[in-house]
């Protein structure tokens, strides 16, 4: 399962504006994520990339590697008003 449809942030608000919503705030949605989390997932999204990626963490002390750090992921947050609201 994954998104059918993937929008710049430019057409996003193009959209809605065009469609009648009217406030229309577009940004970077920072998603919190540990490396260890990111290793894992690696592993089986890209099994090529994980030894490195664990290779390269594994210098890193286990509570920062357990952290959740924000990470921006190409995702957004898109917040906008109905249409007479």
């Amino acid at each position: 399962p994954d998104h059918v449809h993937g929008f710049a942030p430019a057409t996003i608000r193009r959209l809605l504006e065009t469609t009648g919503w009217s406030g229309v705030s577009v940004r970077t949605a920072w998603k919190p994520l540990s490396a260890d989390y990111v290793v894992e997932q690696l592993r089986h999204s890209n099994p090529a990339l994980a030894p490195i990626a664990r290779a390269t963490t594994a210098i890193v002390p286990r509570p920062w590697r357990a952290r959740p750090w924000p990470l921006p992921l190409g995702e957004m947050l898109v917040i906008a008003r109905a249409a007479g609201r």
